[in-house]
C-alpha cells in the first residue's frame, strides 16, 4: 500500500498547504490537512472523497494570509524561478552573505528561533531555500544534513513536525517536508541530557532486559513519578500552560526528570537481532518495525480507549520509519548512528507520553474490541466504515498505519499481529478520543 502520486493529489496538497491555511489553530492545535489528504489517498479514497474531507475540515483552520509575511509568496516564487533557471549559486553554509545559516558542523538553522514557537513562515522559507540552494532540490540531503540537529526535540508539538515530514516523504512532496522541518524547529522540546549519568544511560537504551510493555507497567506503579506530575499541576507555570496541558507535562518530565525517563528507557530490551557494534540499514529497518508494533500495542491495549496522545505515538512511529529510511540509505554509517539516536529519543518520548497521560493500565483483551463489530472486522469492512463517514483525520491516519502494517510482506499472514492491528483500528473508529489525564 502506498501513495499513488498523481497530478490531482499533488495539486490538492499544495492548494491546501500552509500557503493557504496557517500551521496551527485554536492556539496550539496542529493543522493536519495534508496528512489527512495523504492518509485518505493511501486508504484508496479518490479525488472526490478527499475533496469532501477538505471541505469538512477547512472551516476550523486559520487563514494563512493573516500570518504570513507580506512578501512570503513572492520570495518563494523567486526561489523557485531562480532555481529552475540555475541562477542560485550554492553558498557556503558559513557565507557571511547568509547570516541566518549556521555552520555545516551543526546543521542548525536560525538557532535563536529553536523551540520559540514563533516565526513559522520565516523558518519555512529558510528550509525551502536550503532545499533549493544548498541541497540542489534533494530532500534526502536536506534530511541528512538538517534533521539530526532537531532529533533531541522531536517530542515538541506532540511529534507533529516529524509526522508532517513522514507524510511529505511518502507523497514525494518536498514542500510538505519543509513544512515539517519548520514546525519541528519552532516546536523543539529537548530531552535534557546535560548530566553525564543521564547521557550514559541514554546511550545504553536498547541494552536492557525488559519488554517495553512490562517497562510501562512498572512505570504505572511508580508513585513518586505520579506525585511529581501532580505537584507540577499545582504550580503557577502550569496554570498558564502557554503550550497546552500535555506539552507542559512532557516538558516538565524532559527538563526536570530526564534521569527517570532515561532510566526506564534503558531497561528496554531491543530484539535479539540488534547489534550495537554493527549497525546496518537492514537492522535499523527491523528496529523501526519493532517500534511501530510496540507503539500500536501500547495504544490498542491501553484501557483508556483511543487515547489521543498514544495515538500520536503510533502515527509518529510510522513517520519515524520514513525518516530513518532516508538517514540510513542516504547517510551511510553516520546516518545509521543518527537513526539510532532518533529511535532512542523516540522511546524516551513514548515513555514521557505514557506518564503524561497518567500511565493508563495496559491489558485490554483485543477480542473484546473485535466483538464490538459483530463479525464485521475484516479489513475491507473496516476501511469501508472509515471512508463512509466524515471524521477527525487522526482516525484515518491511525487506520492507514495499522492497515499498512497488516499488509506488509513481513507481517501478512500473522494472525496475532493482524488481530492487534484490527483492534487498534476499531478503537479509533468506535471510541471518542481520550485527551487528558484522569484524576484517580
Amino acid at each position: 500500500m502506498g501513495t499513488k502520486i498523481t497530478s490531482e493529489l499533488t495539486k490538492l496538497l499544495l492548494d491546501n498547504s500552509t500557503k493557504r491555511f496557517y500551521v496551527e489553530y485554536n492556539d496550539f492545535f496542529y493543522n493536519h490537512m495534508s496528512q489527512g489528504i495523504i492518509a485518505l489517498s493511501r486508504l484508496g479514497a479518490g479525488t472526490e472523497r478527499i475533496q469532501r474531507f477538505i471541505d469538512w475540515a477547512s472551516p476550523s483552520l486559520k487563514n494563512a494570509a493573516d500570518h504570513k509575511p507580506q512578501d512570503f509568496d513572492n520570495e518563494i516564487k523567486r526561489i523557485e524561478e531562480n532555481a529552475a533557471q540555475g541562477e542560485l549559486q550554492k553558498l557556503s553554509i558559513n557565507d557571511e552573505a547568509s547570516p541566518s545559516l549556521s555552520s555545516a558542523s551543526t546543521g542548525v538553522v536560525r538557532p535563536e528561533l529553536l523551540g520559540k514557537r514563533q516565526s513559522y513562515y520565516i523558518l519555512l522559507e529558510e528550509y525551502y531555500k536550503l532545499l533549493k540552494v544548498q541541497c540542489g532540490g534533494s530532500v534526502e540531503q536536506l534530511i541528512c544534513h538538517y534533521f539530526p540537529s532537531l532529533i533531541p526535540g522531536i517530542m515538541g508539538g506532540a511529534f507533529h513536525g516529524m509526522i508532517q515530514i513522514g507524510y511529505g516523504l511518502v507523497a514525494n512532496n518536498s514542500w510538505l517536508v519543509c513544512e515539517g522541518l519548520a514546525y519541528q524547529h519552532q516546536s523543539y522540546l529537548p530531552l535534557n541530557l546535560k548530566q553525564n549519568s543521564v547521557k550514559s544511560a541514554f546511550l545504553s537504551i536498547g541494552k536492557g532486559n525488559t519488554d517495553i510493555v512490562e517497562v510501562l507497567q512498572n512505570i504505572s506503579r511508580d508513585a513518586e513519578l505520579r506525585d511529581f506530575i501532580a505537584a507540577e499541576r499545582e504550580t503557577e507555570e502550569y496554570k498558564v500552560k502557554p503550550r497546552g496541558e500535555f506539552t507542559f507535562r512532557v516538558n516538565a518530565l524532559f527538563s526536570k526528570r530526564p534521569d527517570v525517563i532515561v532510566k526506564y528507557a534503558s531497561q528496554i530490551k531491543f530484539p535479539d537481532f540488534y547489534n550495537a557494534q554493527s549497525l546496518t540499514v537492514s537492522q535499523m529497518d527491523q528496529l523501526t518495525a519493532w517500534i511501530r508494533d510496540s507503539a500500536i500495542a501500547v495504544y490498542a491495549l491501553a484501557k483508556s480507549r483511543n487515547d489521543f496522545f498514544l495515538l500520536h505515538g503510533v502515527t509518529s512511529s510510522w513517520a519515524l520509519s520514513q525518516v530513518v529510511s532516508i538517514l540510513t540509505n542516504a547517510g551511510g554509517q553516520q546516518g545509521c548512528e543518527e537513526a539510532l539516536k532518533l529511535l532512542r529519543t523516540f522511546l524516551c518520548a513514548l515513555i514521557a507520553t505514557y506518564v503524561a497521560q497518567n500511565t493508563p493500565e495496559i491489558g485490554t483483551d483485543v477480542d473484546v474490541l473485535l466483538q464490538r463489530k459483530k463479525g464485521c472486522t475484516a479489513w475491507h469492512e473496516l476501511l469501508e466504515d472509515a471512508l463512509a463517514g466524515d471524521m477527525d483525520e487522526h482516525v484515518y491516519k491511525l487506520i492507514q498505519v495499522c492497515y499498512e502494517e497488516s499488509q506488509s510482506p513481513e507481517k501478512a499472514g500473522d494472525p496475532v499481529k493482524d488481530k492487534l492491528y484490527r483492534a487498534a483500528a476499531i478503537s479509533a473508529l468506535d471510541f471518542p478520543f481520550t485527551f487528558t489525564l484522569t484524576e484517580e
